[in-house]
């Protein structure tokens, strides 16, 4: 590494700190710091410095700025911050190509557009981290956009154990807009630094570095109303110097001291400077300043009408004035404050004139949209042709900045003629459902059907106006909306077949199985005969999930199966859960490692779709785990469930299950606390773990009549999108309950419901549910002994161990001592495994009634701390991350998703006692080198 470098005049103690965490960063313990301080202050000198040296050093540096008039558009810091990376990385590209996209119908929103690229930039920070150590430096972050803002805390929640360092630089002041957006950033931080005002040796090694020789006493003097501001100084120095104010002999002094006077503030300086500019260089400044922060070079020589070889030559001169930066084809002021003081310049009506012209002048040469849209916001939109414009750049705009692009659209509407209203109120619909604002979007959309009677919008308007009630739960009313777009003449034949799927799809989420089934039915014809494969897709995964609910899974399958090809290189209207289905369909035919990698493709699908359905995939994969006894990884992935969108409301699930595990663990957590009211048994949205939770602690406080009460309505209401194929699980303690209350018809009928269960294709682990019934109720040790043998091949150890408890038990009040220890002994060793000390204290408990005592077990716990501490799949984890693999390379090999590897690693992390994965990887590569031991 390069020692050199040449912090800014007074920054060495500031930039002496920056080096050391970028140090740090380097060897895997990265850090966000906020630097911050009054406009002129110094924070762009001591960024680009740090650029420059962590350049030298080998990091790979991104730079990027907030802009002030894009900060509404989605991503805009972030865009800036690819435009030196595109051309290198694939990971840039493919964000480049996300951020760039014309077609908002790819996405269902903005909320999931948003999630599908932050999903893209964690993907790119971590895969550049694996290659080597990385620092993100952003300027001007007050005006950082929302969504870019949201992205980086992301980032920023695993930033210490990455070798990342990232750097915002920020004024003090902060606009109505940015306040929440940048406070929030700056408040995740690890670390604020504010830049002081320069001290009096500081200013005089400024003005010696700038004039050449040091300042004389009447110029000290009068640099003392600077306030320490490195930019106030500097302009006040350079405005004396080209005025001939100073006189360097010896010392550089004021040849008139009595006779110049401080400007009396920084902007005051810089306009004194500008005016010692020639008038044409002047003039193109003052309007640059007035089209934004950052300008394209071409868009500007359009603008001014100057050629471009006389516009160079003016670009030249400011960037030697340091007040512009040359960045590729585009312009950005080096200070905002320079900008702001050249643009009050420029009368206000006369600002709105040049945004006006530029907008047209854009329109002409077919310039970039989002350009356009900036100066048609900034101008006053009268323009009938340029509301021609809009609808034809509308759909691109929605995807980057909905807000803006609602207000064009409202402005366009005044202006435009009758015939171009029609696609802008179908386009305002369109965005307003991208906002979430569906109530609005209803209403817009009911108008428009009322007024317009265009039969080329009337399927898109019908459509929007059945999106929008659906999303606000009104299932009801837009299946009404879908019967009347059915019944009107101008829908082809493929719009009417997706509407066919659309209302199958709110008739099986209303629990109504016929009208789905017929609807769905409608929708496979109608697709498979106008070549509409998604309103195919629809109709297929509605039919495959009923005939999973009916428990056919063998028959859901061949139609999900369809499905999935139905959508294979297409994209939904509607976020679909396709693969999610399968999976589900995959473990009721207990085919369990087959549905592990359909959850892979079912996470992949889902992020595609904005993460609707990650939380649900995170609860089926949780679940499999919890039957398969990999416990913690079952946690690993309800942790990485919490930092998932919710709009399923599965946070029940999720919680339950995680207090199950606890509870089988002997462990009182909170999660468990939270959990233990019973409340009200009624329909919830996968809410069985929870109340299996809640039945097995009263089983213990209370006894097993209370637990029944709580655990039976949860299989009797078993059915719809909670079918019996997805919690038979709980039947063998609610058997045993059954007994121990009394019970035993209810033992028995539990059997029969489940021997029924598949058509009686049943796979091992159904068998072993419903031969544990039977075997309890019957009190008979042979089909209980059965059970666990049916539960060892479907590889479910914790059912495996109950089984032998109760053949155990069974055995022992038969009086078969010996062969009820040998039973005993074998649940014992599964629970051990386990960790099921809850179940180990039920066991020993209850074999003691019948003499027989289990002593003093030596327990087999893993360790808590090092690297026999971690589980099996953490040590996979840890092995690639050793390899130097990024989150989303070790998901891509070991069929999780980049949540559940980051939850490994911290986790890895934790029980290692290290704080960086460069530290695990030189703990992974002594491996070798250790004994057994």
């Amino acid at each position: 590494m390069g020692n050199e470098y040449a912090p800014p005049t007074g920054r060495q103690n500031e930039m002496d700190i920056l080096l050391k965490l970028a140090e740090r960063a380097v060897g895997g313990h990265g850090a966000a710091v906020w630097l911050e301080g009054e406009p002129g202050i110094g924070k762009t000198a001591l960024l680009e410095a740090l650029a420059a040296e962590l350049g030298q050093r080998g990091l790979r540096v991104v730079t990027g700025h907030g802009n002030q008039l894009a900060k509404e558009m989605l991503f805009t810091t972030l865009g800036t911050c690819l435009r030196q990376q595109t051309a290198n990385t694939p990971e840039a590209t493919r964000l480049g190509l996300l951020l760039d996209t014309k077609d908002s119908d790819k996405h269902v929103s903005a909320e999931h557009y948003g999630f599908v690229v932050s999903e893209a930039v964690l993907d790119m920070f971590e895969t550049w981290c694996s290659q080597g150590a990385v620092a993100l430096i952003v300027d001007d972050a007050q005006w950082i956009d929302a969504a870019s803002a949201a992205a980086l805390q992301r980032l920023m929640r695993g930033i210490s154990h990455l070798p990342l360092m990232m750097m915002f630089g920020a004024t003090q002041t902060i606009d109505d807009h940015g306040a929440a957006t940048a406070t929030a950033l700056r408040a995740d931080a690890s670390l604020r630094i504010p830049l002081s005002p320069l001290t009096p040796e500081d200013v005089g090694i400024l003005a010696t570095n700038i004039l050449g020789a040091p300042p004389g006493p009447g110029l000290r003097l009068l640099l003392e109303h600077a306030g320490g501001n490195p930019l106030f100084v500097t302009e006040v120095l350079t405005d004396l110097a080209q005025h001939g104010q100073i006189a360097v002999a010896g010392l550089a002094e004021l040849v008139d001291p009595t006779g110049h006077h401080m400007p009396p503030s920084l902007a005051e300086a810089i306009t004194r400077h500008f005016t010692s500019l020639p008038a044409e260089s002047r003039h193109a400044l003052q309007i640059a300043a007035v089209l934004g922060q950052s300008v394209d070079v071409e868009e500007l020589a359009l603008v001014l009408e100057l050629p471009m070889s006389t516009l160079s030559q003016i670009v030249l001169q400011a960037v030697d004035c340091h007040w512009l930066l040359s960045t590729g084809p585009r312009l950005r002021f080096r200070h905002e404050v320079v900008r702001l003081a050249l643009r009050e310049k420029v009368p206000p009506a006369l600002r709105v004139s040049l945004h006006r012209r530029a907008a047209q002048l854009l329109i002409a040469a077919d310039a970039d949209a989002d350009r356009v849209a900036e100066h048609l916001l900034s101008g006053d939109f009268t323009d009938a042709m340029t509301a021609r414009w809009l609808t034809r750049e509308a759909d691109a705009l929605i995807t980057r900045s909905p807000k803006r692009t609602r207000n064009l659209i409202e402005k366009a509407l005044v202006a435009a003629d009758p015939e171009t209203q029609r696609p802008l109120r179908r386009q305002l619909v369109q965005v307003l459902l991208w906002e979430g604002c569906w109530e609005h979007a209803e209403h817009i959309a009911r108008g428009a059907l009322a007024t317009d009677h265009d039969p080329v919008d009337e399927g898109p308007l019908r459509w929007h106006l059945m999106d929008a009630i659906y999303r606000q739960g009104r299932l009801p009313d837009a299946i009404h909306v879908a019967d009347e777009a059915l019944a009107s003449p101008h829908l082809t034949d493929a719009q009417k077949a997706r509407f066919h799927g659309f209302s199958a799809l709110c008739h099986m989420f209303g629990g109504q199985a016929d009208p789905c089934r017929a609807a769905a039915e409608k929708a496979v014809a109608g697709g498979e005969g106008s070549w509409d494969e998604i309103a195919v897709g629809y109709g297929y995964e509605c039919l495959a999930t009923l005939r999973y609910m009916d428990n056919e899974p063998e028959d859901a399958l061949q139609l999900i199966n369809r499905a999935a090809a139905a959508f294979q290189g297409s994209r939904p209207d509607l976020p679909m859960a396709t693969y999610a289905v399968q999976s589900l369909i995959l473990a009721a035919l207990g085919r369990f490692a087959e549905a592990d990698k359909a959850l892979e493709d079912a996470v992949l699908q889902s992020q595609q779709a904005g993460g609707v359905y990650l939380t649900y995939i995170y609860f089926i994969r949780a679940t499999l785990r919890y039957h398969d006894g990999r416990w913690d990884d079952a946690l690993a992935e309800l942790r990485a469930a919490a930092d998932a969108r919710d709009p399923l409301n599965q946070t029940t699930g999720l919680q339950g299950l995680a207090a199950l595990i606890d509870l089988h663990r002997g462990r009182e957590t909170e999660a468990v606390q939270q959990l233990l009211d019973p409340g009200d048994a009624g329909p919830g949205n996968f809410d069985f773990p929870m109340r299996w939770t809640q039945a097995l602690h009263l089983e213990r406080q209370a006894g097993p009549r209370r637990a029944l009460t709580t655990l039976h309505p949860v299989w009797q209401r078993a059915g719809g999108l909670t079918p019996a194929g997805l919690v038979y699980s709980l039947c063998p303690d609610l058997a045993r309950m059954a007994i121990d209350a009394s019970r035993h018809e209810l033992a028995r009928r539990l059997a029969d419901d489940l021997e029924s269960l598949a058509g009686g294709r049943q796979p091992d682990s159904v068998t072993g549910v419903s031969s544990f019934c039977r075997g309890l109720a019957n009190d008979n040790p042979e089909l209980l002994a059965a059970a666990a043998q049916s539960f060892r091949q479907a590889g479910w150890p914790l059912f495996e161990a109950q089984a032998l408890e109760e053949t155990a038990v069974a055995l022992a009040r038969g009086g078969h001592v010996p062969k009820a220890r040998e039973a005993l002994r074998d649940a014992l060793e599964i629970f051990d495994r386990l960790e099921a000390t809850w179940d180990i204290a039920r066991v020993t408990s209850r074999m003691r009634e019948y003499g027989i005592r289990v002593g003093v077990r030596g327990r087999r716990q893993r360790p808590k701390h090092g690297w026999n501490a971690l589980t099996a799949t953490e040590q996979q984890v840890a092995l690639q991350v050793a390899k130097g693999l990024s989150n989303a390379d070790i998901a891509a090999r070991m069929y999780l998703s980049r949540r559940t590897i980051q939850t490994h690693v911290s986790s890895i992390l934790a029980k290692l006692g290290m704080s960086s994965r460069v530290q695990v990887a030189i703990e992974a590569a002594a491996l070798p080198m250790r004994s057994d031991d």
